[in-house]
């Protein structure tokens, strides 16, 4: 593969430690109480810089894969994404996470990947189904959201 970190329209880069990085991370989505909703397995609270710090942290020390795409190392893997509410609708999301299941198959040896979102997030739903995932189950009663 002559670009392992672009596809069709996008560029992927890793997750740098620094202000900058942390900084558009806290405003574009740690700010974003939806975003946080849809994408955390915690209660919902609200983000502080240094939760944001420690999140960059994670994902640059911790993931197989931080492009704010993340699978963590495994022979199966959870994929989730999270886009800014400008940069939806736009196909990005999809663009994103073929290139993501393109990455995982062919460089991290994974033998499965199964999409994150919890039900209240219809969108996400509907956009794996569009991209043929199929639904194996339900984790229930994880998180609640606006009672859902």
């Amino acid at each position: 593969m002559e670009h392992a970190f672009c596809s069709c329209r996008l560029v992927y880069r890793g997750i740098k430690d620094n202000n900058k990085d942390i900084s558009f991370l806290h405003t574009a989505i740690q700010l974003n109480s939806i975003s946080i909703a849809q994408s955390e397995n915690e209660i919902l609270r609200p983000q502080t810089r240094k939760s944001s710090k420690g999140l960059v942290t994670s994902l640059v020390t911790k993931t197989l894969l931080g492009v704010m795409i993340c699978l963590p190392r495994s022979r199966s893997s959870t994929l989730g994404i999270s886009t800014s509410r400008q940069y939806r609708g736009m196909g990005y999301g999809s663009e994103a996470i073929n290139w993501a299941l393109d990455w995982a198959f062919k460089f991290s040896g994974v033998h499965s990947v199964s999409p994150n979102c919890f039900s209240s997030n219809m969108c996400a739903e509907k956009l794996y189904e569009r991209l043929e995932f199929m639904r194996e189950g339900r984790r229930r009663e994880r998180v609640w959201f606006n009672k859902s």
